[in-house]
């Protein structure tokens, strides 16, 4: 899968690193493993600067509205993406389609990344 995912449950901290061409079926991927580990609630940052989408804006779409849709028994904590000038609009579609559920943000460098999710992180 191109995003490896390291999970914190200490810190209540998800971080994903993707590389090469992320597909549907990775970020179908990736929200399992967030069930299957119980880290939605977690603050979530995810570097996308090696990779590049596999979606197009319509089936970015369509995850972003079965993520909204996945009941959940607590909120979903913040996401921070962070990603370079060719990845950034979907990105950013991704952030704005999600972001009514929860703080979702893009940034061009994981420092910036970092200090938001913890200024917006959830008390969990």
């Amino acid at each position: 899968m191109p995003i490896a995912l390291q999970i914190n449950h200490p810190d209540r901290m998800v971080v994903g690193i993707a590389e090469g061409v992320v597909s549907r079926q990775d970020l179908d991927g990736f929200v399992e493993e967030l069930g299957r580990v119980s880290a939605f609630r977690y603050r979530k940052l995810i570097d996308l600067m090696a990779a590049s989408w596999g979606v197009s804006e319509e089936e970015l779409t369509a995850f972003s509205e079965s993520v909204r849709q996945t009941p959940r028994e607590r909120p979903s904590g913040p996401i921070a993406l962070v990603t370079n000038d060719a990845n950034g609009p979907l990105a950013r579609l991704f952030a704005e389609l999600t972001g009514t559920k929860r703080p979702a943000r893009v940034f061009d460098n994981i420092h910036a990344a970092r200090r938001w999710l913890l200024e917006n992180s959830l008390k969990a």
